[in-house]
Order: structure tokens, then C-alpha cells, then sequence
């Protein structure tokens, strides 16, 4: 597989630009015009980039015990973008909420059992 998961020239066909991120602490969370993507470790080109339609986005990246880092970014298809944060200590609230994730072995699935009798 390509380093980013994805050939440049077939992102640029499909109007994709990837940012390859490089967030300390890598762990970071990272949303995307107000949708929670993933951590900002997975996308640092291994195993993809950040994946964005050409035009602008506005990407914010937060952890708990730092302060948020908020910016607009340009995106053109078929380019690769390296940005590096640094995220400052300090206190920020999530910019929104991140999506619930089913656990399994042991935690609580949504669906109803069926019982066996």
C-alpha cells in the first residue's frame, strides 16, 4: 500500500488533497468542519492521511489538558500537505462530541437479545 493509503494521482481524479499530520500528542483527537475524524496518529501517513475534498476546511485538534488548535485549511486536489502542531498546555472543551463506539467482550451491546429457551 501507498504511503497515505492512497495513490496522489487517483485522490486528484476523485477531487482529494491529503494532509499528512504530525500532532504532538499524537493521541490528539481531530475533527474536520465539526465532524470527529480519529486520532491524529492515524493519520500521519501510516496507515493514511488526513483525506479533505478540494476547498477549505476548518480542522480543530484537542486533547484533554491542552489548549484547542483551531485553523482553516486549503485543500487542492491531488496535493499532499504536511502540517505539524504542537498543541500548547493549557484547557479546552471538545468542539464537539465524538461518535459512540460499540465495545466488545464485555460491554453493552445496543441490540436486544434474543432468548434461548
Amino acid at each position: 500500500m501507498p504511503e497515505g493509503g492512497v495513490p496522489l494521482g487517483v485522490a486528484m481524479m476523485s477531487g482529494f488533497g491529503g494532509v499528512d499530520l504530525d500532532v504532538k500528542p499524537g493521541r490528539a483527537d481531530v475533527w474536520v468542519d465539526g465532524k470527529y475524524v480519529g486520532e491524529a496518529r492515524d493519520l500521519d501517513g501510516y496507515p493514511s492521511y488526513l483525506w479533505l475534498k478540494e476547498g477549505v476546511h476548518r480542522l480543530q485538534i484537542q486533547k484533554g489538558g491542552y489548549r484547542l488548535f483551531d485553523e482553516q485549511i486549503e485543500m487542492q486536489a491531488g496535493w499532499r500537505k504536511d502540517l505539524r502542531v504542537r498543541l500548547e498546555p493549557g484547557e479546552s472543551a471538545p468542539p464537539a462530541p465524538k461518535p459512540e463506539t460499540k465495545t466488545s467482550g464485555g460491554g453493552q451491546d445496543e441490540r436486544p437479545r434474543e432468548k434461548k429457551y
